[in-house]
């Protein structure tokens, strides 16, 4: 039986306890790159390719982090 995997991540939130005002808390850099970045290299590295990132608050952050 084959299974394809996907995943998806829910990068939504407000940051309210961070108070993020102009971006979304998944675009603040972790180490040398943005958080978003190092979930979305986690899936791949595991060969999961079909990966869905749900954006909400500071959506237009999150889709520039990822281009």
């Amino acid at each position: 039986m084959n299974k394809k995997l996907g995943a998806i991540i829910l990068a939504a939130g407000k940051g309210e306890r961070m108070q993020m005002d102009s971006a979304n808390k998944v675009t603040l850099p972790l180490g040398e790159k943005p958080i978003i970045s190092h979930i979305v290299h986690f899936f791949k590295n595991f060969g999961i390719s079909n990966i869905v990132v749900v954006v909400g608050h500071h959506k237009q952050s999150v889709i520039n982090t990822l281009k």
